[in-house]
């Protein structure tokens, strides 16, 4: 039961993580939210057309709990990431250059 769950922390987090921001920013150019669900929204735009409702919900909870850990690793580098430009952002702030000098 210890390696199955080791192996899909691993397979998760490197197809949910790795290829999944690497796709995803080559579109984007930012690792962001969105790229965290990637797979989801591929998967939902191909096959809204051809799968009912029941279908879809199946298909993108399966595709979501299979990459969950790289989506989680996603979104916890894009909030590291909005964070530190926040604070580069306060930091550029509190200490500018004065008007007149």
């Amino acid at each position: 039961m210890v390696d199955l769950l080791v192996g899909w922390l691993l397979l998760g987090g490197i197809f949910g993580g790795l290829i999944q921001m690497l796709i995803a920013s080559a579109e984007d150019d930012e690792v962001g939210f969105n790229a965290a669900f990637w797979y989801a929204q591929t998967f939902y735009e191909n096959n809204c057309e051809q799968l009912n409702r029941a279908g879809l919900i199946i298909g993108v909870t399966f595709i979501s709990i299979i990459v969950l850990p790289g989506s989680v690793l996603i979104i916890a580098l894009a909030v590291i990431q909005k964070l530190i430009n926040i604070l580069w952002n306060l930091y550029k702030c509190v200490f500018r250059k004065a008007e007149g000098r």
